[in-house]
């Protein structure tokens, strides 16, 4: 939970929130029968710096000792790629529909609206982000 003057970085807190997204649009971008891509998933990923489990996570470079575990990042996986994809046709078709610009709140650590098809539309961002 975020509270007034917390700190955090890309590996803590709702660094570390968007960190998992991006490992699960990264793995399913990897994926031959990917339902959505997204290229800088592995980037932000990548970014850190630091070993974080993530990396190795996109890169298959795990064993788990407990099969479900794998399952349930599976699934993650799978809702994330859901998620982006039914985003994706939601602002497509609003796009179409002469729709010409996009709010999206909390959009510090959001890739998809540089990365995403269809018509130019200008994204309105809004982010709180950590002051130095």
């Amino acid at each position: 939970m975020r509270v007034d003057g917390d700190t955090w970085d890309i590996t803590s807190s709702v660094g570390a929130t968007a960190l998992g997204v991006a490992a699960a649009r990264a793995t399913e971008t990897l994926r031959a029968d990917a339902l959505i891509r997204d290229p800088f998933a592995q980037i932000l990923v990548d970014a850190t710096g630091k070993a974080t489990g993530w990396e190795r996570l996109v890169a298959g470079d795990i064993d788990w000792p407990d099969p479900e575990a794998g399952r349930i990042y599976d699934r993650m996986v799978d809702y994330q790629a859901t998620r982006t994809h039914f985003f994706d046709e939601y602002f497509l078709a609003a796009a179409a529909a002469g729709i010409r610009q996009v709010v999206i709140l909390a959009s510090g650590l959001d890739s998809r609206h540089t990365g995403s098809t269809g018509p130019p539309v200008p994204p309105f961002t809004r982010s709180i982000s950590r002051r130095f």
